[in-house]
């Protein structure tokens, strides 16, 4: 026998999805606004492109206690400095960036090492002062020190760059 009408069935979970019966037609650029080229346009000024870049924020948080600074040096600043450098890795790499673009960047200015040589102490903490101060100019500069061919090396390779002399990292002039 049927439940009468006047009685509330049970509840039936509610489905968040379902997708729909036909599959729309591929879209096409077609309007004149639309960008028909594949890909982001890699000029000069105007940056690098990648996906899900606010989740550096989040990885960055492991690496707070793993940083190794000397006086003088600001640890907001060291991780906005090396946050770009990251960032600036993963869009290269057409990726959302991960826990090693981060460490590598750390390793380039030395950060994760306990004893980095004074030289490049020197020469990251001014660097590093003006990138916290969020001065556009700096972050340019702090681009053109370091290289692609250099920045999309492994960690590893890194390592080895900082053992034998650290300003091989760098594009120094």
């Amino acid at each position: 026998m049927a439940q009468p009408r006047y009685i509330p069935s049970a509840k039936k979970p509610k489905v968040a999805y379902s997708s729909p019966n036909y599959v729309p037609k591929s879209w096409k650029p077609s309007r004149p606004g639309d960008i028909a080229d594949v890909g982001n346009p890699r000029v000069a000024g105007f940056g690098n492109q990648g996906p899900d870049q606010g989740y550096l924020f989040k990885l960055a948080e492991t690496f707070v206690d793993d940083i190794h600074l000397f006086e003088g040096e600001q640890k907001s600043n060291v991780l906005s400095g090396c946050s770009w450098l990251a960032l600036r890795r993963a869009s290269i790499l057409g990726r959302a960036p991960v826990s090693e673009d981060l460490e590598v960047s750390f390793k380039m200015f030395g950060y994760l090492y306990k004893n980095p040589p004074l030289s490049l102490i020197d020469f990251r903490k001014d660097l590093m002062a003006m990138i916290g101060n969020a001065e556009h100019e700096a972050k340019a500069k702090l681009f053109e020190l370091v290289s692609e061919d250099v920045l999309v090396q492994s960690s590893d390779e890194i390592t080895e760059l900082q053992r034998s002399d650290w300003k091989l990292v760098f594009s120094l002039k």
